[in-house]
């Protein structure tokens, strides 16, 4: 009798090690596959940002006045990473500016990172490419604000380096 006790107790120990992962399982696993957000559940968010465009220019460094205005959407939400697209845009170097009119990002939200590229013209018509690595930090309530570095690159041969900080609400 004592023997189909024991067969009984590992059974039933079994079983609730069983239950307990798929417990445990199941969640993380809802959890982690993408949602894809639907056009009605969609929020933009609109990113300012104001510093430096530092460019060499002659083997002089010249620094002049930089403004950032994006507005992004979220178009995939992950357990850690949010998946976005910019809707439009705009950069003002030293009073040029640049219309942007899509580009791709990502936030990598354990890290607190934000990478971006989008994709410009300039009023001359020549094509503009924007990268950002930004951090960003929460101040309360539905504001975050962000230290951003970047690469504003104008056709083939001028390249400017971005330094500026930047803030945005989030809904």
């Amino acid at each position: 009798m004592n023997k189909m006790s024991m067969k009984k107790k590992v059974s039933v120990v079994a079983l609730a090690a069983v239950f307990m992962a798929v417990i445990i399982v199941i969640p993380n696993v809802t959890f982690a596959t993408p949602s894809t957000l639907s056009e009605e559940n969609t929020l933009q968010v609109t990113a300012y940002a104001k510093g430096i465009a530092i460019q060499k220019v002659n083997n002089e460094t010249v620094r002049m006045p930089a403004n950032l205005t994006l507005t992004a959407e979220p178009v995939e939400r992950r357990e850690k990473l949010i998946l976005f697209k910019i809707v439009s845009g705009k950069v003002d170097i030293n009073g040029t500016v640049y219309t942007i009119s899509r580009g791709i990002g990502i936030v990598i939200k354990p890290r607190h990172i934000v990478l971006l590229r989008c994709n410009s013209t300039s009023p001359d018509g020549t094509e503009v490419i924007l990268n950002l690595h930004a951090r960003y930090f929460w101040m309360g309530g539905h504001l975050y604000v962000a230290r951003i570095n970047g690469m504003l690159k104008i056709g083939e041969d001028t390249r400017m380096l971005l330094l500026m900080r930047g803030y945005a609400r989030i809904p």
